[in-house]
């Protein structure tokens, strides 16, 4: 029979592998915000962010692709952080399509609430959009239910979660190219 110091010893060497694991799924997953969107010259007049950040999800998506038989590219994300997708408050989902000589890309964004029966049962709450106008060097916001300073913030944080997701299918070796 083991002791329980070794026990004690076991279970926090598993602590520690864990923690590294952790630590190196996101150092690949690239969950660090790059330093483009940290510098002077991802802002725009104004001191601005998002429309850098923007241009960075347009472009993301894009590379994850459309599903086949489908002439749009849409994507579903969830933003929070925790590891597990079905722990996040944040539900996202992308929708990218031709208009006009441009695309249009809305994201809509929904926080989920929990249940009061139980709290691991999440339902939709409130809803905001943003869309925005792209062609090859710009980008142009259309219309918004945030204010600007809450899309700074909440841009990163999509733009971590659709990295992380294109991530995490090409591990797994799922592409979507139809």
């Amino acid at each position: 029979m083991s002791s329980p110091l070794n026990m004690k010893r076991r279970l926090l060497f598993r602590l520690c592998v864990l923690v590294m694991l952790v630590a190196y799924l996101n150092l690949i997953a690239g969950t660090i915000v790059p330093e483009a969107l940290n510098s002077g010259e991802s802002k725009a007049e104004g001191g601005k962010k998002y429309p850098g950040i923007l241009q960075s999800i347009y472009r993301e998506v894009k590379e994850i692709g459309a599903y086949p038989g489908e002439a749009f590219v849409r994507g579903e994300f969830f933003v929070g952080t925790d590891d597990d997708d079905t722990n996040k408050d944040v539900h996202v989902s992308i929708l990218i399509q031709k208009h006009d000589n441009r695309e249009k890309m809305k994201i809509q964004v929904t926080y989920m609430e929990p249940a009061h029966q139980d709290p691991r049962v999440k339902y939709a709450g409130i809803s905001k959009a943003l869309v925005c106008l792209i062609d090859e060097k710009n980008i142009e916001l259309e219309s918004s239910d945030f204010k600007e300073k809450e899309i700074d913030n909440l841009a990163a944080e999509i733009l971590r979660a659709v990295r992380n997701k294109k991530n995490l299918l090409s591990l797994c070796g799922s592409g979507r190219r139809g």
